[in-house]
């Protein structure tokens, strides 16, 4: 086996590592903030992500890669059916307002659209940054929602989601 190929293997297990701690802290911060019933945790669980991403020197030329990755992922956890069916943005968006307040409810307004996944990213581009460095965070929220109105308040149902038409 190649140098080549024994690195390409070593930087895919790296990267999975990464994506997997990634997605356990996002995990945490649902599962905190379904447990707390506030903001809190999302906000500062991202604000870990923005530490460590100012740690790293090699994102010099490009976005910050622990957001980058927080963004993947929670994009693509919202525009994935849950349970089989898509989620109501409505209802979402109630249980943010019912749960963690009317603010927090019109930051998720901005954002609800990554519920469908052919406007998710055009709903990034448009409303990032009006929401700065709440996106993330809200994009928690919405996640907490879905957790809760779909799936059982496991916040593992987001990274397993069951494919519409199961």
């Amino acid at each position: 086996m190649g140098k080549r190929k024994r690195a390409s293997r070593t930087g895919n297990r790296e990267l999975d590592k990464m994506v997997e701690a990634m997605e356990g802290l996002l995990l945490d911060a649902v599962g905190e903030t379904l447990d707390s019933g506030l903001p809190a945790p999302a906000r500062d669980r991202i604000a870990r992500v923005i530490e460590i991403d100012d740690e790293v020197d090699s994102f010099e030329s490009g976005p910050p890669p622990g957001q980058t990755f927080a963004l993947i992922i929670l994009t693509s956890w919202l525009s994935t059916p849950m349970a089989g069916h898509r989620a109501d943005a409505d209802e979402v968006l109630d249980w943010i307002g019912d749960n963690l307040g009317a603010r927090y409810r019109a930051r998720a307004k901005y954002v609800i659209g990554m519920l469908d996944p052919n406007s998710a990213a055009e709903t990034v581009q448009l409303y990032g940054d009006a929401l700065a460095d709440d996106l993330l965070p809200t994009l928690i929220w919405i996640a907490s929602a879905l957790v809760a109105r779909y799936g059982d308040g496991n916040p593992a149902s987001l990274s397993h989601p069951v494919p519409a038409g199961s």
